[in-house]
């Protein structure tokens, strides 16, 4: 990985790493170790949910959302050079691929389809929760664009088992005739999500991978001690595994957090209908 990526990770709070006794809650239902809130990376915590904010009010109206989010995303780039940077050298990634326009997904994927979009001067097309899609040019917007002979490559925040390719961005992209063949995403967990859109004909590109090479980094720096990161290996090579090891040995979790209430009770009773408790 990147030493610059790695050290905004740390340093806007977009990667967190649980204390060992209370591992994070995922949306999935499952467990694990570390947290990455990507977004982050758009000057931190606060910006970023700022940005994120005018985002869920930008599509209310779709039709005008690039309209309405592209002078923020440039007012960013033009005064923090270490976000800036970051679009740079994701710019250079991608720049040799075969595309004509960059597509995002609602929401997060906006934070870096967007600028990239602006730095390479391509279409943007916006694909919305809903299913419809918006491409929107220096010009004017479209709605379910015609893009039959156009080729698409959808950019992410981060990658993980793919499931939104698959459900949606993918889906979205063919049924307006485009090709897609790449996609790039600032983090790839290392969850399978790579193989998976290999598997559907489209190459993954990254800034950055949460791999050993990523935890030898950390523990080089300082951030993670060898042990956090040995959980955190553990974790990549079999998240399932390490969420039942945890729960063997923290036989009471799962009743707290159903105690808890709010989300921890939501998350909890996820895991137990999904069958990832036992």
């Amino acid at each position: 990985m990147d030493p610059s990526l790695l050290e905004q990770l740390f340093l806007t709070g977009a990667i967190e790493f649980a204390p060992a006794d209370r591992p994070f809650w995922y949306t999935s239902g499952m467990l694990g170790p570390f947290y990455i809130n990507t977004q982050y990376l758009f000057g931190g915590r606060l910006k970023a949910e700022e940005f994120l904010l005018q985002i869920e009010q930008a599509s209310r109206t779709p039709e005008r959302l690039v309209e309405h989010l592209m002078p923020r995303i440039i007012e960013e780039l033009d005064t923090n050079p270490s976000f800036s940077s970051l679009i740079d050298r994701a710019a250079e990634a991608i720049e040799p691929l075969d595309f004509d326009i960059i597509s995002g997904g609602e929401r997060r994927d906006f934070f870096f389809s967007l600028p990239l979009a602006h730095r390479l001067q391509k279409n943007h097309l916006s694909i919305m929760k809903d299913g419809s899609s918006y491409l929107s040019s220096p010009d004017a917007t479209l709605a379910e664009p015609d893009l039959a002979g156009r080729t698409v490559l959808h950019v992410a925040d981060i990658v993980t088992r793919a499931s939104s390719f698959t459900r949606q961005w993918i889906p979205s992209i063919r049924r307006l005739g485009a090709t897609i063949r790449h996609a790039f995403a600032m983090l790839d967990r290392c969850q399978g999500g790579a193989e998976v859109l290999q598997a559907e004909g489209v190459e993954l590109f990254t800034l950055g991978r949460i791999d050993r090479s990523f935890l030898d980094q950390a523990i080089q720096s300082g951030r993670l001690s060898e042990s956090e990161c040995q959980t955190i290996e553990t974790f990549l090579e079999d998240p399932m595994r390490y969420m039942q090891d945890f729960l063997l040995q923290h036989p009471s979790f799962i009743d707290q957090a159903i105690e808890q209430g709010g989300k921890s009770q939501d998350r909890a009773e996820l895991a137990i209908r999904s069958g990832f408790v036992r």
